[in-house]
C-alpha cells in the first residue's frame, strides 16, 4: 500500500529528473527557472495560473498622532539597561515564544505589558508587541484577529518606506503570518511581495527572484505552496538554495557560515516537503538521503539509522510512509524512539521525549492497520487508561494536537459517539445542550472544523451547516447572495462549498465556487471553463459539474487545468498530469461517458502498468496485479467490464478481492461474476442489502437474456419475473433509487408492458440520477439486453423500442 497513490505518483525514475536534482544540490550555479516537464518522467506537471489579481493592501496616511497600542498619548521612552526583574520578565516572555508555547508566552507578554511599559524603548517596545502578536497568532481566531489588530495599529506609528513596507523589525512578516492565519491569502501575499520588491502583475521569473530577507523568501515559497502555485514556489526555493550555496563557497567568517549552514538546512526540508506535496518523491528522496549522509543502495540497516537531526529524519519517515514504504518509515522512527521493532506493547507505546515523532508513528500505525497501538500511543499521550469510563477518556488532554488526532483515530475506527465527546469538550460543550449553544464556535477554529466534518460524517447536516455559517458570522436565514459571498478564509469557504454539495444544496454551492474564482453565473462556457488560477476553487468545480451533470463543462475545465484540448491525442490525453486528484477526476468523467479507451490508457498510466499492455509486452498476469489504489482497481475493472475484456476482468477482482477485502470490492465482485452460475454462492455470504439485492435481480435479468437468445423463452420469462419480483420488494423496503427504478424499467419493458409505464419509471431514474443521461450506452450488457429485447418483441411481433 502507499498511502492511496500508485507507483506512477511515488516513485518516478531518476533519469528524467536529474536536471532539478542538479539543482537541488546546489552544484548549478546559474539562475533557476525550472521546467515543468521535468518535474514527473511521466508527467506534464501540474502548473496553476499565476493568481495576479491580489487584493491591495489598504495605504494609510501616516501621521504622528496614532498612539501605540497600549500606551497613552504623550508616553515617554525608557532606557536601557532596565532592572533585572524587567529584562528577565523580558528574556523569559521569548524564551517561551521560541518553544512554542504560545499560551505561555501570550500571559508572560501580558505581565510586561502591565507592568514594564514605561521601562521599555522604542525598539524594544516595537520588539515586544511583535514578539506579543506572534504569540496569539497560533491560537484561536478571536486572537489572530487581535493579533492583526494590534500589528495594524503599530503600523501606523511610523511611515513606511519607499515601497510602503513597514520600517519596524519583523512587523509585516508578522502581519502576513497573521492574515495567512486568518485566511486572507491575497493580502498576505501581497504584503510579502511588497517587502521583497515585487508586484503580483511581474513575470515568473522577476517573481521567483531573491530578495535580501532570507525569512520573507521562505514565507513566501510556503505561501506559494499552501495556495497551489508549486512551481513559483519551487523556483524562489532553489533560487534561495543557489543563492546561499554560493554565499557558502565563498569563504565567510564562522557566524555568517554557522547561520548559512542553517538556512540552507531550512531551504533544503521546505524543498522536500514542496516535492514530496508535488508528487516528486524521487527528488525528495535523493535531496534527503544526501542531507543524512546515505545513499539509495544502502542497507535497510543503515537507512533506518538516525542522522542526528530531527527534521531530516521526520521528513524522510513521512516521505517513506507516503510513498508506502511502512517498514523503513516504521524503523527509522522507532530507532528515533529509542525502541526495538521486536519491543513488547508496552514498550512500544511509551512517549519518547519528541511529540512529532510519536504522532507521525501514530499515523504509519494507521497505515498500516495496527489501531491498538495507535490508539493505546495516543492515550499514553493524553495520560489515560485503556480501561477507563467514556467519560474519562473523552476528557482533553493539556495538548490540543493530540486530542484532535485522537479524534480522527476514533472517527476512522467508527467510534462516533467518543469522537464527538470529545470534540464538544475541548469546545466546552456537551450534547445534551441547546442546538444554538452546540453551534456557537468555542474559538478554536481547527477544532470547530473538525466537528463540522464529524457532524456531516454522521448526517447532522443542519448542525454542521449552523455552525460553520456562525465561525463565518452569517445567519441561517441571510438571502442566497449574501450566503454565498466568500468571508476570505481559504478553509471555511472550502468546507462550506463542499457541505452544501453534500447536502445538495448545488446552486448555493456553484454560486460560492464561481464567487471564489471571480466569475459569474451567466457567463458564457469559456469564460466558465477557463481555471481562474486557484487549484482547489478549479478542481471542487469540476466535481460539482460532475454530479450535476455538465460533464461536459467538467472535462473541458479539467483539461484546460493541465494544459490539454479535447482534439490531442490519446496518448497526449493520457499522460499523466503530475496532479492526482484532477486525473482520479478526469478518468471518472471518462468511465461515466464511454470513452474506455481514455480511461483504460489513462488508468493503466496512473497504475504504472502501460507497458504491460504494449504489443511488444503483453503480461496479462502482471496487467491484472492491483496496483495498490482500490479507486484505481475498481475503475479498471469497471473498465474491462464495459469494454468486454471479462476474463481479465474476473482475474483483477479476485485478486482485489483478497488484498482490500472491502464492501466496496464486494459488490463490485458480485457485478462481476453477474449471470454466471458461481454468483448465488458469493451473495449468500453478503448481508442482505438494497445493492446484494439489486444487484441478485440484475442476476436473474442477465440469466434471463442469455436464455432468450440462446431459444430457452420460457426459462428467460421466468427469470425476468424473479428479477421484476425483486426489484418491486427493493422498491417497496427500501428508499427509491435511481438503480432501482431504471432496472424496474427495462424488467417492464421486457415483458411487454406498456411503454407509458416504463417511461415514466425512467424519467423516476432521471430525477434522482442528473448524470444518467450523460452515462454511457453502449456497454457489453447492453448489446445483450438489445438481443433479447429483439427476440421478445419478435416473439409477440411488435416493433423494437428504443432502449434508454
Amino acid at each position: 500500500m502507499n498511502y492511496g497513490l500508485p507507483p506512477a505518483y511515488s516513485n518516478a525514475t531518476g533519469t528524467a529528473s536529474q536536471p532539478l536534482q542538479q539543482g537541488a544540490s546546489g552544484s548549478n550555479t546559474n539562475a533557476v527557472e525550472p521546467s515543468e516537464s521535468k518535474l514527473n518522467p511521466q508527467a506534464t506537471a501540474f502548473v496553476p495560473h499565476v493568481q495576479t489579481a491580489a487584493l491591495p493592501i489598504t495605504d494609510r496616511q501616516i501621521t504622528v498622532i496614532h498612539t501605540p497600542p497600549f500606551l497613552q498619548p504623550g508616553h515617554k521612552w525608557g532606557r536601557k539597561p532596565y532592572p533585572p526583574d524587567t529584562q528577565a520578565r523580558i528574556d523569559d516572555a521569548f524564551k517561551a515564544l521560541k518553544q512554542e508555547r504560545f499560551k505561555t508566552a501570550e500571559a508572560a507578554f501580558w505581565v510586561i505589558i502591565n507592568t514594564d511599559l514605561h521601562l521599555l524603548t522604542r525598539f524594544e517596545y516595537q520588539n515586544l508587541i511583535v514578539g506579543f502578536a506572534r504569540s496569539l497568532k497560533d491560537q484561536t481566531h478571536a486572537k489572530q484577529e487581535e493579533a492583526r489588530r494590534y500589528l495594524e495599529q503599530l503600523r501606523l506609528t511610523e511611515k513606511p518606506d519607499p515601497l510602503k513596507a513597514s520600517t519596524i523589525h519583523n512587523l509585516d512578516l508578522t502581519l502576513s503570518l497573521c492574515e495567512q492565519s486568518l485566511g486572507r491569502y491575497p493580502d498576505a501575499e501581497a504584503r510579502l511581495l511588497r517587502l521583497r520588491d515585487k508586484n503580483p502583475d511581474d513575470d515568473r521569473k522577476t517573481l521567483c527572484q531573491t530578495s535580501c530577507n532570507f525569512d520573507v523568501d521562505i514565507a513566501n515559497a510556503r505561501l506559494w505552496q499552501f495556495t497551489g502555485k508549486y512551481v513559483l514556489a519551487q523556483a524562489l526555493l532553489l533560487n534561495v538554495k543557489i543563492e546561499l550555496t554560493k554565499r557558502l563557497k565563498s569563504n565567510q567568517i564562522t557566524y555568517d557560515v554557522e547561520s548559512l549552514h542553517k538556512h540552507l538546512h531550512t531551504v533544503n526540508i521546505a524543498l522536500a516537503r514542496l516535492w514530496q506535496e508535488m508528487d516528486c518523491h524521487d527528488l525528495a528522496l535523493d535531496l534527503l538521503l544526501s542531507m543524512s549522509n546515505k545513499n539509495r543502495d544502502d542497507s535497510e540497516e543503515t537507512l533506518c539509522t538516525s542522522c542526528g537531526d530531527i527534521d531530516t529524519d521526520l521528513a524522510l519517515a513521512r516521505l517513506w510512509l507516503l510513498m508506502g514504504k511502512t517498514e523503513l518509515a516504521e524503523r527509522l522512527l522507532l530507532n528515533m524512539s529509542g525502541k526495538r521493532p521486536d519491543a513488547s506493547e508496552e514498550e512500544l507505546c511509551k512517549p519518547s521525549r519528541h511529540l512529532e515523532t510519536d504522532l507521525t508513528l501514530v499515523r504509519l500505525w494507521e497505515e498500516k492497520g495496527n489501531y491498538h497501538l495507535a490508539e493505546r500511543m495516543l492515550l499514553n499521550l493524553s495520560g489515560k487508561r485503556p480501561n477507563a469510563s467514556d467519560e474519562e477518556l473523552c476528557k482533553p488532554c493539556k495538548n490540543r494536537n493530540v486530542d484532535l488526532t485522537r479524534a480522527l483515530l476514533w472517527k476512522t475506527l467508527g467510534k462516533y459517539e467518543l469522537t464527538e465527546r470529545l470534540l464538544l469538550n475541548m469546545s466546552n460543550k456537551n450534547p445534551y445542550q441547546h442546538e444554538e449553544v452546540l453551534c456557537t464556535p468555542c474559538g478554536h477554529y481547527e477544532t470547530d472544523i473538525a466537528l463540522v466534518r464529524h457532524w456531516e460524517l454522521m448526517d447532522k447536516y443542519e448542525l454542521a451547516e449552523r455552525l460553520l455559517l456562525n465561525m463565518i458570522g452569517k445567519p441561517l436565514d441571510a438571502s442566497p447572495e449574501f450566503l454565498c459571498r466568500p468571508c476570505g478564509h481559504h478553509v471555511f469557504d472550502q468546507t462550506l462549498a463542499l457541505l452544501w454539495q453534500t447536502m445538495g444544496k448545488y446552486e448555493l454551492t456553484e454560486i460560492l465556487l464561481l464567487n471564489l474564482s471571480g466569475k459569474r453565473f451567466i457567463s458564457d462556457e469559456e469564460i466558465l471553463c477557463t481555471p481562474c488560477g486557484n487549484y482547489w476553487i478549479d478542481l471542487a468545480m469540476a466535481r460539482l459539474w460532475q454530479v450535476t451533470g455538465r460533464l461536459h463543462w467538467a472535462e473541458r475545465l479539467l483539461l484546460n487545468m493541465i494544459g490539454k484540448c479535447p482534439d490531442d491525442s490519446e496518448d497526449q490525453l493520457c499522460k499523466l498530469s503530475g496532479n492526482y486528484h484532477i486525473d482520479i477526476t478526469l478518468m471518472r468523467i471518462w468511465l461515466v461517458t464511454g470513452k474506455h479507451t481514455l480511461t483504460e490508457k489513462l488508468l493503466l498510466n496512473m497504475s504504472g502498468k502501460h507497458h504491460f499492455n504494449d504489443q511488444d509486452c503483453n503480461d496479462e498476469d502482471r496487467l491484472c496485479e492491483p496496483c495498490g489504489n482500490q479507486e484505481i482497481d475498481m475503475a479498471l475493472l469497471r473498465t474491462w467490464q464495459a469494454r468486454g475484456k471479462q476474463k481479465q476482468a474476473e482475474i483483477l477482482v479476485e485478486r482485489c478481492y483478497a488484498l482490500y477485502r472491502s464492501d466496496e470490492i464486494k459488490l463490485t465482485r458480485l457485478n462481476v461474476f453477474v449471470g454466471q452460475a458461481k454468483f448465488m454462492a458469493m451473495v449468500a455470504e453478503c448481508p442482505e442489502t438494497p445493492n446484494t439485492l439489486l444487484k441478485t435481480s440484475i442476476h436473474y435479468f442477465t440469466l434471463a437474456c442469455k436464455q432468450v437468445t440462446d431459444g430457452d423463452t420460457e426459462s428467460g420469462i421466468a427469470n425476468f419475473n424473479k428479477s421484476l419480483e425483486l426489484v418491486d420488494a427493493i422498491l417497496k423496503q427500501y428508499p427509491p433509487s435511481a438503480a432501482a427504478y431504471s432496472h424496474k424499467a427495462h424488467c417492464i419493458r421486457m415483458l411487454g408492458g406498456s411503454e407509458k409505464k416504463w417511461r415514466k419509471l425512467f424519467n423516476k431514474a432521471d430525477t434522482l440520477d442528473t448524470v444518467r443521461l450523460e452515462r454511457d450506452k453502449t456497454a457489453a450488457w447492453r448489446i445483450n439486453e438489445s438481443d433479447a429485447l429483439k427476440e421478445m418483441l419478435r416473439l409477440r411481433g411488435k416493433k423494437v423500442g428504443e432502449p434508454k
